[in-house]
């Protein structure tokens, strides 16, 4: 898509509509930039521009909207939207008619993507700049996409660590903080989400407890783990907290959707029944974040408890989709929803095979086992 552009802006022609309806995919890796209509040589007026613009409203460059001579940093700016909606799953400017989709364009700021990551993220960030000259250019464009096709190959039994992200999406697969995955055999099965009760026993030696304001809960994980912070720019309605491995393989994340913020009542009646809507998010969809393909194995527990009251748990089994480094990967999940209608997830991710393998287990349970709410 940047080829085509750069070919055109070259020859002194804006395309001045692209989007996705527009973007055709061919055989053998050929993406075709189609519907030149309304295209203009740069610095002339055309017709279609009497009374008003041309183009998909929540495609067009604020400049345009502004009804300022645009230049190739406005086909930049709508080559960045669809790299939004592409990578996150929704257009992030679209609005119920053509007049909010315009102040959107001009004044709202999107949420930053979740999916896209590194120097994809940067990339889509600099784009969609209000500002054309702040935009990047289509050489620099061009080296952060090479760089995010080409990513350095990954340490062996070293994943991604759990992150958050936006709250565009409240459940897995249809957030976009993140889905995650793991890997669980049929032998593993004794090592399934652990019942927490009250009689969980001392702390281990080499653990340690922190009470989170954040997400009104006390959480036990091993001393050194290294504690995540959120963006500055996480909406303030995103709860949850993470620590993680120095290495990177083992990750512990707990995360709080409050009944009083759920306006678009996603949240479910009862960790069950969370836990199934989840899981058929990982059947459908998987992962992007974490090079999850869709339908993962997973073993579903409605009949847990946290100390004495009822919760849910899964066990999610996947082996990344990484065409250099497939890896397996165990994610273990416990559901609590409190009597006041948060819903709790305590996530603990981790390698499904090799030394970590054991480790990440120990952890889970140990995590589970511990977890502590302040208003239960």
């Amino acid at each position: 898509m940047l080829g085509a552009l750069e070919a055109a802006h070259a020859a002194g022609v804006l395309h001045r509509d692209v989007k996705p309806d527009n973007i055709l995919l061919g055989r053998h890796g050929r993406i075709v930039l189609t519907d030149f209509g309304i295209a203009q040589i740069e610095g002339e007026t055309s017709l279609t521009d009497t009374g008003g613009f041309v183009g998909s409203p929540e495609y067009i460059a604020p400049e345009r909207v502004l009804g300022q001579r645009p230049g190739p940093a406005a086909d930049l700016w709508s080559l960045g939207v669809v790299l939004y909606a592409a990578t996150e799953g929704v257009s992030p400017f679209r609005r119920s008619n053509t007049p909010a989709t315009l102040q959107s364009v001009l004044h709202a700021a999107p949420a930053p993507p979740a999916a896209a990551q590194g120097a994809l993220a940067e990339v889509v960030d600099g784009l969609l700049q209000k500002d054309p000259a702040r935009r990047p250019t289509a050489a620099r464009v061009r080296a952060l996409l090479e760089a995010a096709a080409n990513p350095p190959a990954p340490q062996a039994d070293r994943p991604v660590a759990l992150a958050a992200g936006s709250r565009a999406r409240r459940r897995w697969g249809r957030r976009a903080w993140t889905g995650l995955g793991a890997a669980v055999v049929a032998a593993a099965a004794a090592t399934f989400l652990v019942v927490a009760d009250p009689f969980a026993g001392p702390l281990p030696d080499g653990w340690k407890t922190e009470h989170e304001k954040e997400v009104t809960a006390t959480l036990a994980v091993p001393v050194g783990y290294v504690r995540g912070e959120p963006a500055k720019e996480a909406p303030a309605d995103e709860h949850w907290v993470s620590y993680t491995d120095p290495s990177g393989a083992i990750s512990v994340v707990l995360q709080v959707d409050r009944r009083a913020e759920d306006a678009a009542h996603e949240i479910k009646d009862s960790a069950a029944a969370e836990m199934y809507a989840d899981n058929g998010d990982f059947k459908e969809t998987g992962s992007y974040r974490l090079n999850m393909p869709k339908g993962p194995r997973t073993s579903t527990d409605p009949n847990v408890t946290l100390h004495g009251r009822k919760a849910a748990g899964n066990t999610v089994v996947y082996t990344t989709d990484d065409s250099r480094q497939p890896a397996p990967r165990e994610l273990e999940i416990l559901y609590y929803r409190s009597t006041g209608g948060d819903m709790y997830k305590l996530m603990v991710g981790y390698p499904g095979k090799g030394d970590f393998t054991s480790r990440g287990r120990e952890v889970a349970r140990t995590a589970i086992d511990h977890l502590e709410i302040d208003r239960p």
